[in-house]
């Protein structure tokens, strides 16, 4: 089934890397051209993610499991989700693959390194 992904802070890490590993499909929408870290580690974790682009911002182009809408209207995201659920169930319910280990996310370097990228899809 899968799991939705809703997080107040605080929160802990073990419980955090657990949901992770055993979701299959996130939902993270931006209110600014600002991303935070849920949908990246979604994505880092396989997890397929539901987004939406704000103004130059657009999530799908970092990595393969992000799927950003057009627009950001419930109709839009809820169809985003159904497209997900569709693929998860034609998958089997079986996850995707994690994201590639030289991705910069994964990579060590820091975060500097994910900024970059973040910042080259403007």
């Amino acid at each position: 089934r899968p799991a939705w992904l809703l997080r107040d802070p605080p929160f802990d890490l073990p419980s955090n890397a657990q949901l992770l590993a055993t979701s299959a499909i996130g939902v993270s929408l931006m209110i600014s051209p600002h991303p935070s870290s849920p949908p990246l580690e979604m994505a880092a974790f396989g997890i397929r993610v539901v987004t939406n682009r704000f103004a130059n911002k657009d999530l799908a182009s970092f990595s393969p499991h992000i799927h950003s809408a057009d627009q950001f209207s419930p109709e839009v995201i809820a169809g985003g989700i159904a497209r997900e659920v569709a693929a998860w169930e034609e998958r089997q319910m079986q996850h995707t693959s994690l994201m590639a280990v030289g991705h910069a996310f994964l990579a060590e370097g820091g975060f500097g390194e994910v900024a970059g990228q973040i910042a080259a899809l403007q």
